[in-house]
């Protein structure tokens, strides 16, 4: 569904699902944290969705805003404090030896 279609594509039918006040504060929220976890959607695009429906159901734009920048600050962080904390037994693991090797290991380091 938003993989392959244009951004205002996708932004309409991001409208169409969000319709709705209460999910319109918090659908864009949940994108975000899910962004942080690999979904394959950009954050700008949720941005401006959150952006649109905060007009739309006159919700202020300092609601909006610190909703958003907490959706991408708690998701972002959650994922390096995982990544931090796990992320070296990982690494020590069969499988994160399959996922990561060696080279790609330093030259992140690096």
């Amino acid at each position: 569904m938003f993989l392959r279609a244009s951004v205002p594509t996708v932004i309409s039918e991001l409208l169409d699902k969000f319709s709705g006040p209460l999910i319109a504060l918090w659908g864009p929220f949940l994108f975000l944290l899910l962004c942080a976890f690999g979904f394959p959607m950009p954050e700008d695009i949720i941005l401006v969705v959150a952006g649109l429906l905060g007009a739309k159901y006159g919700y202020s734009f300092w609601l909006v805003a610190a909703l958003t920048y907490l959706g991408i600050m708690i998701g972002d962080s959650s994922i390096f404090t995982l990544g931090n904390h796990v992320g070296r037994r990982l690494l020590k693991t069969r499988l994160g030896s399959v996922l990561f090797k060696e080279k790609t290991i330093k030259k992140a380091e690096e």
